[in-house]
């Protein structure tokens, strides 16, 4: 089998080729863009825009540095996640996190009590507590039945 040296030759007979290989590549790729693209960006914003918002805004606040997070949560919050050891970006989440944990309740506070009302009374009452707390001598021991082994 006989090896063919490149030459300079062979190079600029591949040169035209090589160039309408890349336009068709960079054609197909505009093309795909525009028809398709849009499309799939379209669908990732809005099934994830929430996500990506939350991203841009931890990136913008981790950005910021501890200055952001001294203001948002007090100097003495702060130096106490500095102190076990928590990252600017460790800070961050869990400050965005409280947030949203917070915005969860105002909305559904009153609708999880209203929901649960009843059964929060019962644990509260004095019969409840007094169940629990009874004395040792009037417990009763559960007893689990014993399996029989076959032979």
């Amino acid at each position: 089998m006989k090896i063919q040296e490149i030459t300079e030759q062979r190079v600029d007979e591949l040169a035209p080729i090589a160039a309408i290989a890349v336009q068709a590549v960079w054609w197909l790729l505009k093309w795909a863009t525009t028809k398709v693209g849009w499309r799939i960006l379209k669908y990732v914003v809005s099934r994830h825009a929430g996500k990506l918002a939350v991203g841009g805004a931890a990136a913008y606040y981790i950005d910021q540095g501890w200055d952001w997070v001294i203001e948002t949560i007090g100097e003495e919050a702060a130096q106490m996640l500095i102190d076990n050891k928590f990252s600017i970006a460790m800070a961050v989440t869990l400050i965005l996190g409280a947030v949203a944990l917070k915005k969860f309740f105002e909305k559904k506070g009153d609708e999880m009590v209203a929901k649960y009302q009843e059964s929060i009374s019962e644990m509260t009452s004095a019969g409840a507590v007094g169940a629990v707390a009874m004395p040792i001598g009037q417990m009763q021991r559960r007893v689990s039945k014993k399996k029989k082994k076959k032979a």
